[in-house]
């Protein structure tokens, strides 16, 4: 991946754009996540989740194309921040490169929320690898999460 790059630093129609694109690409794992999890448009779920970010990023691939975009909002619970991450298909070719570069991008969500957590639909494995790499554990299963009721597993990370 050429680079990730914060959405904060950029402009307002820049952001728009990188974030449209991506959410009118995503691939197939992560539109079933969605759906599975909280329901309705995949597209629209991806656009609220950056409008409710306190930090949120873009993944470029070599070429300047968005292909990752991932962030953390605010929990219901003080001081708790919940990750999450979606993807294009075109992500699969910087996966090696993006996973190397997630680890910090974590550490940075802690600076903000001390406590990190959130579901993960079971058959989104590259989201699975994603948490693995970014240094997240799993620590309890929901076998009926979400409106379609669909195993999920929750992971976690403190400071």
């Amino acid at each position: 991946m050429a680079k990730v790059v914060s959405l904060e630093h950029l402009p307002d129609d820049t952001v728009r754009g990188l974030v449209e694109h991506i959410a009118t690409n995503l691939r197939q794992a992560d539109i079933d996540e969605i759906q599975a999890s909280v329901g309705g448009e995949p597209a629209e779920a991806v656009r609220q989740s950056v409008a409710c970010s306190t930090r949120c990023w873009v993944g470029l691939d070599r070429t300047g194309l968005p292909v990752v975009l991932f962030g953390v909002a605010p929990s219901v619970i003080a001081g708790v921040g919940q990750p999450w991450l979606v993807a294009t298909d075109a992500s699969g070719r910087e996966r090696v490169a993006f996973a190397r570069l997630s680890r910090p991008y974590a550490e940075e969500m802690l600076e903000v929320y001390p406590v990190l957590t959130n579901f993960v639909d079971v058959r989104n494995e590259a989201a699975l690898d994603w948490l693995v790499w970014a240094g997240f554990r799993f620590i309890d299963a929901d076998p009926r999460h979400g409106p379609e009721k669909r195993p999920f597993i929750q992971f976690s990370r403190s400071r």
